[in-house]
């Protein structure tokens, strides 16, 4: 067979022809290939968003009706913040200058909270709460708001609960009084108010070990950048029948989770609680010790060493009664406090918000009879 000059002249041109237009379309093919990756990345992206909006909205829905009047309100539309107080310090050596707390004198009886609800004592908001350890120990007694208060630190967590300063009788009436002033005398107390402000500040911030300029730079508290995960105890199976002598201590809590939700944030949201247990990002609510048979409990408190161990670098709260205190505090290492049972001014609140409440569905109750 012999050589045919005539077909090797156009297979070469073809081959340059083609040579030449790729490299003359190699910016395009490369914005071709990156939009691709671009695309995917989105798509990913896109889909670990939608797994958190889904996972979102559904414990939302189980916050907003976990209280007694479900169908009646949002729980945001008659919750009362809680407040959050600390284990009075240890016995310490004596200083040559002993600086004492006007607090010390307070009764501290946490399983007979009522003593202690008249008084005007220190707390913490739930944000504060989170500038602490990170493994707490909520302790309270039965029927006091321990599932409420982890409600609400769920829905403060997202961004659905805000709270109100309540009305401060006192200061209403200084206000009174310094309107009643006349110019002069009110410029001077304005200075004097301003001043002993801003002497609070510097002692806070030197107690605190901050400048002033650190001190009012505004920070997005730690719960709000972390995912929150509620469960209750009692959905907990750490068995070796289910899951075999060598688990994972985080499955049990994803399959807990993961009955929680509806169906398509029950199968997309596992992969993405993982991947927040992994980094640290979970704020974990682990409710209903105190319920739980003592058998149960020795099995779980064995369940919750481990699961803490492996994934320390996330934040826990923990509830309890009371009674569990050395359990939950030297067998699992938990920080511990308290809620703090509600004074006068959050009684009259709370019947504020349920006549609100009571207003509005009593009005739609009529209107349906009607």
């Amino acid at each position: 067979m012999g050589f045919d000059v005539e077909n090797f002249g156009l297979g070469l041109l073809a081959g340059w022809a083609t040579a030449y237009g790729v490299y003359r379309a190699r910016h395009l093919i490369s914005s071709a290939i990156q939009s691709v990756n671009q695309q995917a990345s989105s798509a990913q992206g896109y889909a670990t968003q939608s797994s958190d909006s889904r996972y979102v909205n559904n414990i939302i829905r189980l916050a907003q009706r976990n209280h007694i009047a479900t169908t009646a309100a949002n729980l945001t539309d008659i919750l009362i913040e809680p407040r959050f107080l600390t284990a009075p310090p240890l016995a310490a050596p004596l200083e040559d200058v002993v600086t004492h707390s006007i607090f010390h004198v307070v009764p501290h009886t946490p399983d007979m909270p009522a003593l202690q609800a008249p008084y005007n004592v220190q707390t913490l908001s739930i944000d504060e709460l989170s500038t602490g350890d990170r493994a707490l120990a909520l302790l309270a007694t039965p029927g006091s708001g321990r599932t409420t208060a982890l409600m609400a630190i769920t829905l403060r967590a997202l961004g659905r609960a805000q709270f109100k300063k309540p009305i401060d009788r006192v200061q209403q009436k200084l206000d009174a009084e310094e309107a009643a002033l006349d110019d002069k005398k009110r410029a001077v107390r304005i200075k004097e108010r301003v001043l002993l402000e801003q002497r609070a500040k510097e002692r806070l911030a030197e107690e605190r070990g901050m400048t002033i300029d650190s001190q009012n730079d505004a920070s997005i508290p730690l719960f709000n950048r972390l995912m929150p995960v509620y469960v209750h105890l009692s959905d907990i199976r750490a068995d070796e029948a289910t899951f075999g002598k060598e688990i994972d201590p985080a499955e049990p809590l994803v399959r807990a989770v993961q009955r929680q939700l509806g169906r398509v944030a029950a199968s997309t949201t596992p992969r993405n609680l993982y991947t927040r247990l992994n980094n640290g990002q979970a704020l974990l609510m682990i409710d209903g010790y105190d319920e739980l048979a003592p058998q149960e409990q020795e099995a779980q408190i064995e369940w919750l060493k481990a699961f803490i161990s492996a994934y320390r670098q996330n934040f826990f709260i923990i509830t309890g009664s009371p009674e569990q205190h050395g359990v939950l505090t030297q067998e699992i290492g938990l920080t511990p406090v308290y809620l703090r049972p509600w004074s006068d001014v959050d009684r009259e609140q709370a019947v504020d918000n349920w006549a609100a409440v009571w207003s509005r569905t009593g009005g739609r109750r009529s209107s349906v009879q009607a």
